[in-house]
């Protein structure tokens, strides 16, 4: 937890052996996520770019915009990975994106 003064540490920043996580980095927030809510304050699930980087999917790019599925299992998967992770440690989530609405 943050200390007086300080801001709370976000899981999407968070990455204790190499620099901050950058939006390509977000699927590790998945995989790492019981690790990582041992530190973070929080968790806070970009979905436009989680769909966009876990599938591999520019939904800007018209040759790729039908493979950008936010329904995809994979999706529900990696969501369901973080907030399991981080309720285990008694730390929020919040959802944010086309999803999140």
């Amino acid at each position: 937890m943050e200390k007086p003064g300080e801001a709370p540490i976000c899981a999407a920043r968070y990455q204790p052996v190499s620099p901050p996580f950058s939006r390509a980095r977000a699927r590790s927030l998945a995989l790492m996520a019981s690790q990582i809510a041992k530190q973070a304050d929080f968790a806070s699930i970009g979905t436009n770019d989680l769909v966009q980087y876990l599938l591999a999917a520019d939904r800007d790019n018209p040759d790729m915009a039908a493979y950008y599925q936010s329904f995809h299992p994979a999706v529900f998967q990696a969501i369901r990975m973080i907030i399991e992770g981080f309720s285990a440690q008694g730390k929020p989530v919040s959802v944010c994106g086309e999803l999140g609405s």
